[in-house]
């Protein structure tokens, strides 16, 4: 097995209440701040041969899970720009008042945001690494940090077929042809043929474990069912089970066929590796 890149190990940091009594979930402007201050700290930083200093790129935010549902997944791709923004801002005044360009990323910026079970409600925790672009570990998606390893389990959905993949980070995942769907499936013949419904399914994370739930959320059920290894997913749903097969619908609810056109095939994963 290769050596790991060198600082490619997760450093951790904890936010918690600035007061002993101090209740209130951790805002997205303190862990903005606190994103930036571990960004720059020296603990976590590479020092180059000419003293320059290479500073973590890779971040994961971990937030107490009704704390993320209630406060940070509605706006998600809002906060990530934000934070993104001010992490970039604070590294150019560092540089400005050193008079040189001594804090360097070795790679893009990257920032995901997931909740973690192990939190208390007035607590987050960061995740940070240096992460150059030829790292041999593997990530969640190009362009997506690698979440690290000891964090709650990260499972994923993947096509069948290969070649897409969507992390499981949330505790209601929605799938279907509609845009505004957690997992959006955009792909032509899905959007034409209309097999699959607009809200087809969802997952709700349960007791530690993801169940597939067929329609909507409120109720609704899907046109063409959901299949979990060719079964139909009761109204009371399906706890999913690593490599099982999801098909999003079928004309014929008997024998369910995960190649027939305008169908969606999947399989569960325990992990995203």
């Amino acid at each position: 097995m290769p050596p790991p890149d060198p600082g490619s190990e997760w450093h951790i940091r904890m936010i918690g209440p600035r007061l002993p009594w101090g209740a209130h979930h951790p805002r997205a402007a303190e862990v903005g701040e606190a994103l930036s201050t571990a960004m720059l700290s020296n603990e976590y930083a590479l020092e180059d041969a000419e003293f320059q200093k290479i500073v973590p790129n890779d971040f994961v935010v971990e937030l107490h899970e009704v704390n993320y549902l209630r406060n940070y997944q509605p706006i998600e791709a809002r906060v990530l720009g934000q934070w993104r923004t001010m992490m970039l801002e604070q590294l150019a005044t560092a540089n400005s008042r050193q008079g040189r360009n001594l804090y360097q990323l070795g790679a893009p910026l990257r920032i995901a945001v997931q909740p973690a079970s192990d939190l208390e409600p007035n607590q987050a925790r960061i995740l940070c690494r240096v992460q150059y672009p030829s790292s041999r570990a593997a990530g969640s998606g190009e362009g997506a940090p690698t979440l690290h390893p000891a964090a709650a389990s990260v499972p994923c959905l993947e096509l069948a077929t290969g070649g897409r993949r969507w992390p499981l980070r949330s505790n209601l995942i929605k799938i279907g042809r509609d845009e505004r769907c957690d997992i959006f499936l955009d792909m032509p013949e899905v959007q034409d043929r209309r097999l699959v419904s607009s809200e087809h399914a969802y997952l709700r994370y349960e007791q530690g474990k993801y169940v597939l739930y067929d329609g909507s959320p409120d109720g609704r059920s899907s046109v063409n069912g959901t299949f979990v290894n060719r079964l139909p997913v009761s109204p009371s749903g399906r706890l999913l089970e690593d490599n099982d097969e999801i098909i999003l619908a079928s004309l014929d609810t008997a024998n369910p066929q995960p190649d027939a056109p305008g169908v969606i095939t999947l399989r569960f994963r325990k992990r995203c590796s």
